[in-house]
């Protein structure tokens, strides 16, 4: 379903209006969530199998494709198709995609991360497991690079794509090995084949090749940098599909490669892969606890949250146990829930202010008060507070890691405790501007999250419904997991059904119709879960309000010098509505606007009077400098500077200011050149220097790129063709406004010269605006 809906947005998507491509996008996502539906209730305690093309196995040997899912299997497939259902939602009025022969490619996109995503969870066969992993890899790049108009977009994409290459090639070498020495492609099929083998160092050589790869998707460490990279450039719906179930698709697949292939006698021993997995798991939920406390740019730190988080999963993988299965499949999917509606969040925050920078967006959330609410809930779902289904799921793990060791359980309070601390931290800071403001350190290197480029064309539009219904129906999803005893119960069953190696096996290769009984582990709530729940939410809370308690400590080392202080900056009232805003309004922060004048050819304090020999004749340069306050956004931009990336609206924008400062300088110079002819005794009317014909070129903005003059411009046509007036765009650097007129410096030439007939001294008076 999800590749026939993107085949046809894909051919007929660039003649489709936005609302049929969004509707068929969304009628497809829907299809698939209801067919996965069904195939849940199918499923039931067994397996379910499906050759296709009819190519079953002959003698236990097959050259089909074989599809088996089982519960677990169906969880992952299902989680995946219910959020790209929710991205495709969260993205109807929120982003902006191309039109023409580009049209209808961001939703296509969509579809075809759905379909890998699907194809992987459910394929039963180790090479189509390869291929649609491959799939999701790619489309995942294409979607962190979809916004090509920023470079930054494609240094995350490529970097993300190179790494992930990396480990594909690993896995696909791996695949080679096994396959040279079974003859065989299907999980089932390799697992029996390498049961009547006695191990080697060829199948431990592939065992690590192969599991390169869906390690290094699912950020763990050390090869988890690749994910906070690609987040922070990503667009917000994207990191809710890469967050929310792709890396969580990689524990998946690394877990069900060994269970199935190589946990056999012929195979790579339990008592040895359980000590590496588990040291993996505890190093990467550290790294990312750890690295998540000390960010500042949201996405960045939801991305280390997620990485942590990984490896809580990847130690509940790794006790090879039903309990620990158990406990992660409730874990991950209350963890999609709840991160996805935390990314849907800050998109909220790039929607209005176009910055996630916890420092510079501190106390600016105000005036969204149940985008607050929802981000709070999700810090505290993070947190692991019952009854969300964050809570149980861990309560499951930590009780299922508790009967290997002691101390893991303090791991898992320890990083959900961080995680969840730093969201509420940054959630008391940006919409209730809590605490001191933090503490800037200008001279260490520091992603901050400013000056992101928008996502939306308009952002003064009122917010969008889907843009905050999503993340409220997710979070209520991640609600109603732990308050469903029943559901808890089913995963628990299929954690069973998933570690039964036998069972699988049989399945596949005999389709056994009826699989023997399981007893499946104990799911739901016990006291020690939610003590340790309310113990881990209890120290995120604590840490968040100590760092609220006062501004971020200073680097270690020498203090660095003081700065100097900036230039005053003369008022100019007239400029003030110039400033970025909504329209008719200036717009908000600590803007101010000043005007500095220095004739041309001069240099020095005292020379402002002194006009140069030749030239311009003493035309005055006026240079708009415009103080930016801490934190603005796209909203509140340089005045001078507006980007030339944001959409036809922001550029004729940017096209208005500077003719408005034409239209003030022009003024300014005639007014000033009919002060100097009364002076004179004439008639500025008749002065032959007050045409607009005599004023050519006096007034330009020197940065960007040249606008073509058109008849109904307000400076174009004859008029302006004949004014001598070029516009020019502003750009990123900043705007230098001149003015002047050349008439006025050779009417000055003229007085002076008449005076010095006429044995007069009259002062020469200077141009001002």
């Amino acid at each position: 379903m999800p590749l026939l809906g993107a085949a046809l947005l894909a051919v007929a998507g660039r003649w489709l209006p936005r609302t049929a491509r969004d509707a068929l996008a969304g009628c497809c996502a829907l299809a698939q969530v209801l067919c996965l539906v069904a195939l849940w209730v199918r499923t039931g305690d067994g397996v379910s199998v499906s050759w296709l093309g009819g190519w079953r196995p002959v003698g236990g040997s097959s050259v089909g494709i074989v599809l088996a899912a089982d519960r677990i299997g169906v969880l992952l497939a299902l989680v995946a198709a219910v959020l790209v259902l929710a991205v495709v939602g969260y993205s109807w009025r929120y982003f902006e995609e191309p039109a023409g022969r580009k049209g209808g490619v961001y939703p296509a996109l969509l579809l075809l991360f759905s379909a890998g995503m699907c194809g992987f969870a459910l394929t039963g066969d180790l090479f189509d497991a390869f291929v649609f992993f491959e799939l999701m890899g790619a489309v995942a790049y294409a979607l962190t690079g979809f916004r090509i108009e920023d470079p930054r977009p494609l240094h995350g994409a490529l970097a993300f794509g190179i790494v992930n290459s990396l480990a594909a090639y690993c896995s696909l070498l791996g695949i080679g090995l096994l396959y040279a020495r079974t003859g065989e492609l299907g999980l089932a099929q390799l697992g029996r084949a390498l049961d009547g083998r006695p191990p080697d160092a060829l199948v431990r050589c592939a065992f690590v090749l192969v599991l390169a790869g869906p390690l290094v998707k699912a950020a763990a460490a050390p090869f988890h940098f690749w994910l906070p990279d690609a987040h922070a450039v990503a667009p917000s719906p994207v990191c809710m599909l890469l967050s929310g179930v792709m890396v969580e698709l990689g524990v998946y697949g690394a877990a069900r490669i060994h269970r199935t292939v190589f946990a056999g006698p012929g195979g790579v021993p339990a008592d040895a892969v359980r000590p590496v997995l588990l040291a993996l798991g505890v190093v990467t939920a550290l790294v990312g606890a750890v690295m998540c406390w000390q960010q500042r740019h949201l996405k960045r730190l939801l991305a280390f949250s997620t990485v942590g988080h990984i490896g809580l999963f990847l130690v509940s993988f790794a006790l090879l146990t039903p309990a620990g299965v158990a406990g992660a499949a409730v874990y991950l999917a209350g963890h999609a829930g709840c991160k996805a509606a935390l990314f849907g969040l800050c998109g909220v925050l790039l929607d209005r202010f176009g910055s996630v920078d916890e420092h510079g967006l501190f106390g600016r959330g105000r005036e969204l008060p149940f985008t607050a609410a929802l981000f709070a809930l999700g810090g505290l779902a993070l947190a692991g507070l019952p009854p969300f289904g964050t809570g149980l799921g861990k309560a499951l793990a930590e009780d299922a890691a508790g009967e290997w060791a002691w101390w893991l359980p303090a791991l898992y309070v320890l990083v959900s405790a961080v995680t969840g601390g730093a969201v509420l931290r940054a959630c008391a800071r940006v919409f209730g501007g809590r605490g001191r403001h933090p503490a800037e350190h200008p001279d260490e290197p520091e992603t901050t999250g400013e000056g992101e480029e928008p996502e939306v064309r308009d952002p003064t539009r009122p917010l969008p419904l889907p843009v905050l219904a999503v993340p409220a129906l997710l979070l209520a999803a991640c609600l109603a997991i732990g308050l469903c005893p029943p559901l808890a119960r089913q995963l628990a069953a299929a954690a069973a059904r998933f570690t039964d190696r036998a069972g699988y096996l049989d399945a596949v290769l005999h389709e056994a119709a009826a699989l023997p009984a399981l007893v499946p582990p104990p799911a739901g709530w016990t006291a020690p879960g939610l003590l340790l729940g309310l113990l881990s939410t209890a120290l995120a809370c604590a840490l968040a309000a100590a760092a609220l308690r006062g501004p971020l400590p200073a680097p270690p080392g020498p203090a660095p010098a003081p700065r100097a202080p900036p230039p005053p900056l003369r008022p100019a009232g007239r400029l003030r509505h110039l400033a970025p805003g909504r329209p008719g309004r200036p717009a908000r922060g600590d803007h101010r606007t000043g005007l500095n004048r220095r004739p041309r050819g001069t240099a020095g304090r005292g020379a402002e009077d002194r006009p140069r020999e030749r030239g311009a004749g003493g035309a005055a340069t006026y240079r708009m400098r415009t103080a930016r306050p801490a934190g603005s956004g796209f909203g509140t931009r340089r005045a001078d500077a507006p980007s030339v990336r944001g959409g036809e609206e922001r550029q004729q924008a940017g096209v208005d200011r500077v003719r408005a400062l034409q239209g003030e300088a022009v003024a300014r110079a005639r007014e000033d050149l009919g002060l100097r002819v009364r002076d004179q005794g004439g008639d500025p009317a008749q002065h032959p220097a007050g045409r607009s014909s005599a004023l050519r070129a006096p007034i330009r903005a020197r940065t960007g790129t040249v606008i073509p003059r058109s008849s109904s411009s307000p400076k174009g046509g004859a008029a302006g063709r004949a004014a001598g007036f070029q516009v020019r765009m502003p750009s990123i650097s900043g705007a230098s406004i001149s003015g002047g007129a050349a008439s006025a410096g050779l009417a000055s030439r003229r007085a002076r010269a008449g005076r010095r007939r006429r044995g007069a001294s009259m002062p020469n008076r200077p141009a001002t605006m």
